[in-house]
This record gives C-alpha cells, sequence and structure tokens, in this order.
C-alpha cells in the first residue's frame, strides 16, 4: 500500500491488465535492467570472442530465459496470491526487502574495504 512515485503512472493507457505483460514492460523499462545487460553482454562477447551468430543466440537465451522465468515468478504469485493473506505477503515482502538490504550492505562494506 505504499506508493513510492505517485506521480508516475507507468500503465495509464494500458489496455492489458495481465501482470506478465506489466512485469515484462516493468523490467525492460527499469534502468538497472539495462545497465545488468549491457555489462552481461559485452563481458561475455568481449572475453568469449563472439560470432555474430554466437551473440544472436547468447540475446535469444537471455530473452527467453527472462520470458520464462518472469512467466513462472507471475504463475507463482498467482497461485500465492490464492493461498496466503494479505498480512502473510506483506511479511514476506518485507523480508525479502530486509534481506536485499542486508546483501548490499555486506557487498558494499566489502567492495569499500581498505586492506
Amino acid at each position: 500500500g505504499i506508493s513510492i512515485l505517485p506521480k508516475m503512472n507507468i500503465f495509464g493507457d494500458s489496455s492489458s491488465s495481465s501482470p506478465f505483460i506489466k512485469a515484462f514492460l516493468l523490467t525492460g523499462a527499469n534502468p538497472m535492467t539495462i545497465l545488468f545487460w549491457i555489462g552481461v553482454f559485452t563481458t561475455r562477447t568481449n572475453k568469449e570472442n563472439f560470432t555474430k551468430k554466437s551473440i544472436l543466440l547468447f540475446a535469444l537465451g537471455a530473452l527467453l530465459a527472462t520470458l520464462f522465468f518472469l512467466t513462472l515468478i507471475v504463475f507463482l504469485g498467482s497461485i500465492t496470491n490464492n493461498f496466503l493473506s494479505q498480512r502473510i505477503l506483506s511479511l514476506l515482502n518485507s523480508g525479502v526487502g530486509l534481506i536485499l538490504i542486508y546483501f548490499g550492505v555486506k557487498k558494499g562494506l566489502k567492495s569499500i574495504k581498505i586492506k
């Protein structure tokens, strides 16, 4: 129930209420996702000396994996939404958020550690 970006209406003109479409659009529009994939493609293509065909196959595999896992997450989310109360779902979301913050802080402290 917390609105982080209240003025931002990403799906205002969307004719589909499909959570998959929304997740796919958010993933594609996320700057961190874009930077992640730029890093992955640059590293892999430079390290492995990929040919154009290999780059195409690698990109296709990454796209299909993203589609598969987004579909799986939406499916599992719809199942758990039917069995778990809103309070439990909020607690799970908070727990995952705290775990991500913990790992982020741990990684940040490790990266600035003076040797």
